[in-house]
């Protein structure tokens, strides 16, 4: 029998050595490149595959960047020598879609938070002390977290760890904690995800420069009759719309007795062990805020809803280091029956 506390202690000591050597290195970067560039990549939670689409291009980032800075859209043509009519169309289509705010052309700004690699060199440390406090209290009740999967049916002809994986990642942490924050809302209050003026899912959104910024996994879920398919991992999935009688052959679909002990577990897991900790941080929360930038104009809300995603990965990847679970090389997928 090992001892897996002191196998997360050493990950956590060893992955701490590497990142507190980091800002040195990322300052000289920061220093070589100029104010306003396209070296930053977007994220969301949940995972909005427009929003991904869009900035993907780089005068849409520019733009973005520039108003991180303070530009106004004047300075942001003088500077890049753009055409006016260009930009300003670009600026109102984001304005349309809650990605950038404000009172005026020379007001603007992002809305969700930009992190440069400086920061983030401040802010990993951080990130992955949190991530080890998190697992040593999951650890303590992971006794349950097997019981629980044990006691699905439709599991039982899945290899075990996968279906733990899909426990800990679809289930509880970016299931059941993001119900927990939303209802309790002492942490993410301040700041509803982002719906463009048309139809479509919100999200909280981020930008982080570089490849500094930690690698976030993707959580995608789509109504498909009386059914909802989730999707956890690495990649996000193409196509979330399938037949359940096809899916059943491939993964579980947890109905009637399963999906109800699913949706309690995930909820009394959340609310009993998870959300206590997060909530007793949230002084500590908001001196971290206080330290970027992008706190002059995003939510604290919006700070905690990058962080959270920031800790989940790390805490996943920690006990996949251990091998409690089994990440996919991709992503799983599951279905659980809705509610009548």
């Amino acid at each position: 029998m090992f001892n897996r506390s002191s196998s997360i202690l050493s990950c956590v000591f060893i992955t701490l050595i590497a990142l507190v050597s980091a800002p040195a290195g990322l300052a000289q970067e920061e220093e070589e490149r100029p104010e306003v560039h396209t070296d930053f990549k977007f994220g969301s939670f949940p995972y909005s595959p427009e929003a991904q689409e869009r900035f993907l291009d780089e005068d849409t980032v520019r733009l973005v960047i520039g108003f991180h800075e303070g530009w106004s859209i004047d300075k942001f043509i003088q500077e890049t020598e753009s055409v006016r009519i260009d930009v300003l169309t670009l600026a109102d289509d984001l304005e349309d879609s809650r990605l950038i705010r404000g009172r005026s052309d020379y007001d603007m700004r992002p809305a969700f938070p930009v992190l440069r690699e400086l920061e983030l060199g401040i802010l990993l440390p951080e990130i992955r002390s949190h991530a080890g406090e998190l697992t040593r209290l999951i650890e303590i009740h992971w006794d349950e977290v097997e019981e629980f999967v044990s006691s699905l049916e439709a599991a039982q002809e899945i290899p075990r760890k996968q279906v733990l994986y899909q426990a800990l990642v679809g289930g509880i942490l970016l299931g059941g904690m993001i119900d927990a924050f939303g209802d309790d809302r002492t942490l993410l209050a301040g700041s509803e995800p982002r719906r463009a003026r048309r139809r479509g899912q919100g999200y909280y959104a981020w930008m982080t420069e570089g490849d500094a910024g930690p690698r976030h996994l993707v959580h995608q879920t789509r109504r498909v009759g009386r059914y909802q398919v989730v999707s956890v991992g690495s990649v996000p999935e193409e196509n979330l719309l399938v037949r359940i009688d096809d899916l059943r052959l491939e993964a579980p679909v947890y109905e009637n007795e399963d999906a109800r002990k699913w949706r309690v577990f995930a909820s009394v897991f959340s609310r009993d062990y998870l959300l206590p900790y997060f909530k007793s941080q949230r002084d500590r929360f908001i001196g971290l805020h206080e330290q970027i930038r992008a706190s002059r104009y995003s939510a604290l809300a919006e700070f905690i809803a990058w962080y959270y995603q920031s800790v989940v990965a790390d805490v996943i990847a920690q006990f996949v280091s251990i091998e409690l679970i089994e990440a996919p090389e991709t992503s799983y997928k599951y279905a659980i029956q809705s509610r009548r």
